[in-house]
């Protein structure tokens, strides 16, 4: 009986908790937005001050210096009237100034004709300071451009920017210690020294995480003359439905010679393998095809060809 008027007991609180709301929450509130504090509202005032009168923004507050409140970082665009990529694509940080109790634009940069688009934060100066990436892919090569930015000697500024200087089918990533920049499988990983960023080029090889047992990995490696070889000597390579193929270059192959890697459908216009990731291929049907890596994005004179045959089990 002590039990039952026990379970009664709680379940009552619950109910009145519930109805009244407990420690003063009200249950209509948290259906609410939360509303912008003053000093939001009041950046959100000098961003649309700063900005073209047409442009269309996104805003995101990043604390670039650990100061508080942290900065607001600002992308903004300028379409065009059919939609396509914008005229005019841009980047402001506003900062503030707490003597001025006032927000002030600390950095700005602006292009034509890219996208932009927030790739991600990280903390990776050895403090609580963040740092973001912000960029964009343009023209029929995918050209990646981005900038890095972060606070260094006490002023808001570009850690890295390589807008200008854009890289072939390229993209980057953070992890926990720096980031990588890559373009193919040649990469340069990024990290703080305490000074400025040192450099490492690496190979960056396909994530061997779902490997299976029956699963083929094919080597290949390209020279500083272009010339592209394969540990299949013969280049063909024989395949099941179902079965992934791992294209790796040689992990001491980072001379900078970047690659474009090609799939096909066979002569009928099946599509014989999918690419799942990048150099990562499985066989969805019986089929024959081939595989190409072209050296330097565009060198078909030196291109290697792999020849695939795809088999029921």
């Amino acid at each position: 009986m002590n039990k039952i008027k026990w379970f009664l007991c709680v379940t009552l609180l619950l109910v009145f908790c519930f109805l009244s709301g407990c420690a003063g929450t009200n249950p209509e509130k948290l259906m609410e937005k939360p509303a912008k504090t003053e000093l939001q509202e009041q950046a959100l005032q000098q961003i649309d001050q700063d900005l073209p009168i047409e442009a269309i923004k996104e805003v995101r507050q990043i604390s670039l210096s650990e100061q508080s409140p942290a900065e607001c970082v600002v992308t903004y665009r300028i379409p065009q009237k059919d939609g396509g990529t914008p005229e005019l694509s841009g980047i402001i940080v506003e900062q503030y100034q707490p003597e001025e109790k006032s927000w002030h634009k600390v950095w700005e940069d602006q292009w034509e004709f890219v996208r932009l688009e927030f790739l991600g934060k990280e903390k990776l100066m050895d403090d609580d300071r963040e740092q973001i990436a912000i960029g964009g892919w343009s023209g029929n090569g995918g050209y990646f451009e981005f900038v890095l930015l972060g606070e260094k000697h006490e002023e808001i500024t570009d850690l890295f920017n390589n807008f200008g200087e854009g890289i072939p089918n390229g993209g980057m990533k953070f992890d926990k210690e720096g980031f990588i920049v890559q373009s193919g499988s040649q990469g340069t990983y990024y990290e703080w020294n305490g000074k400025d960023f040192s450099t490492t080029p690496v190979v960056i090889p396909p994530d061997l995480g779902e490997k299976r047992e029956n699963d083929i990995i094919a080597h290949y490696a390209i020279d500083t003359d272009l010339n592209t070889t394969s540990d299949y000597s013969d280049k063909t390579i024989n395949m099941h439905v179902g079965e992934k193929l791992y294209l790796i270059r040689d992990a001491q192959n980072t001379n900078g010679i970047t690659e474009r890697i090609m799939s096909y459908a066979d002569d009928g216009g099946k599509m014989v393998l999918d690419s799942t990731s990048w150099s990562v291929f499985e066989a969805k049907q019986a089929g024959e095809t081939k595989i190409t890596i072209i050296p330097d994005g565009y060198n078909w004179d030196k291109a290697l060809d792999l020849q695939i045959t795809v088999s029921n089990k």
